[in-house]
């Protein structure tokens, strides 16, 4: 004998079958060709942002050479690219100016693929007398984690040397040149680490420089370097 079928609506709520999934679900779990969800676009931690510099053994960064975008924005807020060898953005970057008594400082905002702000490059301009100025570049994963600083030691006219630290201010890395900048349109800077090269550092022209390094430096040594590829593409660019 058939069982009698049993109308639907009125078994319990908590028999019934979820299906098929609500609108939301559909949208968070499969997400459509082109769309990505909000919840991709989150970093895991702070430290997440600088993860795609990992497997990276060149950077290169390129100034905004649109002279339209330069008057529009003052000169306060330059625009830069950094990208890796296939030519793929890995941050864009916006330069602000803020203005102290005895300083300038340049904060360089690198923004992700998501518009995450995941890396700033405070450069410091420090008036030191009536013509001596010094200056760095710290490195800093916002809102306050500091990873290092790179200094320009100004150890000649012809051959100026920078130095990275580390957080705890041990040298990591010497940065030289021996040629001067005055005179010569590419200069090569060699990337030291206890006298042993590792890589280098090419300023091309006024709107590129290149770094290359070894792929074994941790993510947060690549992201000082980084930093001092900002610091040597905006000096050189001064000086001349």
């Amino acid at each position: 004998m058939d069982k009698p079928q049993v109308n639907d609506e009125n078994a319990p709520k908590s028999n019934r079958e979820s299906y098929p999934p609500s609108y939301a679900s559909v949208v968070t779990n499969q997400p459509t060709p082109g769309f990505e969800p909000t919840v991709y676009t989150h970093l895991t931690s702070p430290m997440a942002g600088i993860d795609i510099l990992r497997n990276l053994d060149y950077l290169s960064i390129e100034r905004s050479a649109s002279i339209r975008q330069a008057f529009q924005d003052n000169f306060m807020m330059e625009r830069y690219k950094i990208l890796d060898n296939q030519s793929q953005v890995l941050y864009k970057v916006q330069r602000k100016l803020k203005l102290e008594f005895i300083c300038r400082q340049y904060t360089f905002q690198c923004l992700d693929q998501y518009e995450n702000d995941v890396l700033h490059l405070e450069r410091n301009i420090y008036v030191r007398g009536v013509f001596l100025v010094d200056q760095d570049i710290k490195v800093i994963i916002p809102p306050n984690i500091h990873l290092g600083t790179i200094e320009w030691a100004r150890m000649g006219i012809f051959s100026p040397q920078f130095s990275v630290k580390d957080a705890q201010g041990n040298l990591l890395f010497l940065i030289n040149s021996q040629l001067n900048h005055s005179c010569c349109a590419r200069i090569v800077f060699t990337i030291e680490e206890n006298k042993a090269p590792i890589g280098k550092i090419q300023y091309k022209n006024m709107y590129k420089t290149e770094c290359q390094f070894s792929v074994h430096l941790t993510t947060v040594q690549k992201a000082l370097l980084c930093g001092a590829t900002m610091l040597i593409l905006n000096v050189i660019y001064e000086r001349k």
